[in-house]
This record gives structure tokens, C-alpha cells and sequence, in this order.
């Protein structure tokens, strides 16, 4: 899995890559999303609970592909909620 481009398969994975700009950064969290049109991969790190985190978001071209470690299986989004009308 290392040295692919972004790709929704990634969704719900934990990734370890390193950025191309300034010193190399290494970044680590949960792909949050992937959107293919812009090229726009979403991170989430810092995770506490259900409800705080942080969200990083990356332009493909900015990440090293060659730096890229996948872990886990892609976890599907969750459903959204059915709305009944009363």
C-alpha cells in the first residue's frame, strides 16, 4: 500500500505519511475523507471520544506517496439517521 496515489479506499484507515513541504513533517491520523475532484485528503488526529478532534486537511500533491503506511481495514461511514416526520 505504500507509493499509491489517495484514494477513497482509504476512509477510516490509520496513516502514517510525510508531507513534501518545508522540513518534511510526519503526519499521523484517521483518513476522515477523501474527496477525488480537488484532490483533498481530511485528516483526523487527536481523536478524545466521539466528539473532539482535530481535522487536517491535505492537497494530494503535498504528500509523499512513498512515505505512506496504511493501517486496518477501510471502515464504511455510518449511516445517516432516517428522519420520521410527526
Amino acid at each position: 500500500q505504500m507509493g499509491e496515489a489517495p484514494s477513497p479506499e482509504w476512509c477510516g484507515k490509520e496513516i502514517e505519511l510525510r508531507l513534501k513541504l518545508g522540513s518534511g513533517e510526519q503526519v499521523r491520523g484517521e483518513v476522515f475523507a477523501y474527496d477525488q475532484a480537488t484532490d483533498t485528503l481530511v485528516l483526523k488526529e487527536n481523536a478524545v471520544g466521539q466528539h473532539l478532534a482535530t481535522y487536517r486537511v491535505l492537497k494530494g500533491e503535498h504528500i509523499d506517496t512513498a512515505s505512506v503506511k496504511l493501517n486496518g481495514a477501510t471502515v464504511p461511514p455510518d449511516a445517516v439517521p432516517t428522519i420520521s416526520q410527526q
